[in-house]
């Protein structure tokens, strides 16, 4: 058996990190796993208490792990560059990685259910990884303890090759993200399988360019949004267990993505606590229909007025051109401005 290093990001949220710590080290296989901890540098005075509350945790030292290596950043690198430098740093003598945000809590045997499924599932080509967390929903199997989906939380938990990794970043390329945009087969398939991901790609990738989905010269960065459209596109899907193997407690505010959501409670997740994790796959192992249906809608599920809307936008890019498109965007704010001048 083959076991992956965990890479794990942060910068000052202590009490988060130290839960998601504990919850690996309760892992049976944690000791088998090398531990590798990148801390980012502080970007605001805000972040300083906190971070020197994580650099004496860590330094205090972490037991449970096969080894620990841990990284001080001299400069802040930011969430997403943070990321990329353990990737690098890991795919230099790993050919997979087990991946975390530090505000996850785990399951006893989510480790176990990684190392395996990174096994079992490594040539297979259709496969892209491999995710920690399934929603509570009403999933249709036929004794099956795992569902093939089309996108995921990655930031629930998640593990890759280095090789599909790799071959994802060349792939997700400006070029191929704008001519899904060009393409009504692409946006129909986005409709079919996540209406999320529909709306994340006309809304923030192609209408209005969020900061999230692209870096600074528009191309599209590698995080869990664009990895999702990408294999809805390229018909690549995500390995998840039936029962959740971990919850986050990221939406509390403290995190750069989510804000603070209070109806958000975390034990409202239900979470496997096994201590093992045995496969069971059907032969032939497919997606099934009745779960692609609840996964169309499977995070922020967008009501029938509000795809219309994605759609809309969509064709009046297509007709207008980008810089059409924004000038119509400009006028229809100031007319919106004007008519809430004239109310006042």
């Amino acid at each position: 058996m083959l076991y992956a290093p965990i890479i794990l990001a942060t910068l000052n949220r202590c009490e988060h990190l130290k839960r998601c710590i504990k919850s690996l080290q309760q892992n049976d296989w944690a000791q088998y796993t090398e531990l590798y901890v990148s801390v980012d540098y502080p970007a605001k005075e805000s972040h300083w208490k906190g971070y020197r509350e994580v650099r004496k945790y860590l330094e205090d030292g972490i037991e449970g792990f096969q080894k620990v290596n841990l990284f001080y950043q001299p400069s802040n690198l930011g969430a997403y560059h943070n990321w990329q430098f353990l990737f690098r740093k890991v795919f230099e003598c790993y050919d997979r990685c087990i991946v975390t945000e530090d505000d996850n809590e785990f399951s006893p045997c989510f480790i176990e259910f990684m190392d395996k499924g990174l096994e079992l599932f490594k040539d297979d080509p259709d496969i892209f990884c491999l995710c920690a967390h399934t929603p509570n929903k009403a999933w249709h199997t036929e004794g099956e303890n795992i569902l093939k989906l089309s996108s995921v939380q990655y930031y629930y938990g998640g593990a890759f090759w280095r090789e599909k990794w790799t071959c994802a970043l060349q792939e997700s390329s400006k070029k191929f993200f704008d001519s899904i945009g060009c393409s009504p087969y692409y946006i129909w398939k986005l409709y079919y399988h996540s209406r999320n991901m529909l709306w994340w790609y006309v809304h923030r990738y192609l209408c209005d360019p969020h900061e999230v989905m692209v870096d600074k010269d528009g191309s599209p960065t590698a995080i869990d949004i664009n990895y999702n459209i990408y294999c809805i596109i390229k018909n690549k899907y995500i390995i998840t267990p039936l029962e959740s193997l971990s919850r986050n407690y990221g939406r509390d505010g403290s995190g750069d993505n989510c804000g603070a959501d209070p109806t958000y409670n975390p034990a409202d997740i239900v979470m496997d606590c096994a201590s093992h994790f045995e496969y069971r796959l059907p032969q032939p192992f497919k997606v099934r229909k009745e779960n692609r249906r609840i996964q169309a809608g499977i995070d922020g599920s967008l009501r029938f007025k509000d795809n219309i809307k994605v759609l809309q936008n969509w064709i009046l890019r297509e007709l207008l051109g980008d810089k059409g498109y924004h000038e119509f965007l400009h006028k229809q704010k100031e007319y919106r401005d004007k008519r809430k001048s004239k109310k006042v």
